[in-house]
């Protein structure tokens, strides 16, 4: 299902939680904190964003446990699995200079600091040291670590990237 324009998705519902129509909730940020005040989720549906009320938000342990207004029983929150949870792009978590969230990268087009186009970024793999970023080429894709060293410029009004490639990056 396309994301609508303008919501960004922070959740999937990954199963029912208990009898009253509870919601396990894996978290798809860096902030899963952010669910603990977070007053109204959208559940992305084929219709449309559907905005819900949150009654209840707490973290168990890699998870969040929700209760939305109108989901009052099992049967309702089984019929919620895999509905991804969104909110306006203007409610994520600010980031500091610097550093974006995946879904403005994706799809960049990427230059190297020779002005020649690599490819688009088509992926983004976290590692745990640094992100890796799946460029796609013409000859097929290239890895490229999101380090310093690598990554020159991200210009998103201009929807590109400028890298510079080190030595074995690229055969």
């Amino acid at each position: 299902m396309t994301l609508p324009d303008g919501w960004v998705r922070i959740g999937k519902i990954v199963a029912p939680h208990g009898l009253a129509g509870g919601l396990k909730v894996y978290p798809l940020t860096d902030f899963p904190e952010r669910f603990l005040k977070t007053e109204e989720v959208a559940l992305q549906l084929p219709s449309g964003p559907q905005v819900c009320k949150v009654e209840e938000a707490r973290l168990q342990g890699s998870v969040c446990i929700m209760r939305l207004a109108g989901i009052c029983d099992r049967t309702a929150a089984e019929k919620l699995r895999g509905t991804f949870l969104l909110v306006p792009e203007d409610r994520l978590v600010p980031l500091p200079e610097n550093h974006y969230y995946i879904y403005q990268l994706m799809g960049l087009d990427v230059y190297t600091d020779e002005g020649e186009l690599l490819g688009k970024l088509a992926d983004v793999l976290p590692t745990g040291g640094n992100d890796v970023w799946v460029v796609r080429t013409e000859k097929g894709e290239v890895l490229l670590p999101a380090i310093r060293q690598v990554v020159r410029k991200v210009d998103l009004e201009a929807k590109r990237i400028v890298v510079h490639l080190l030595s074995g990056l690229v055969d």
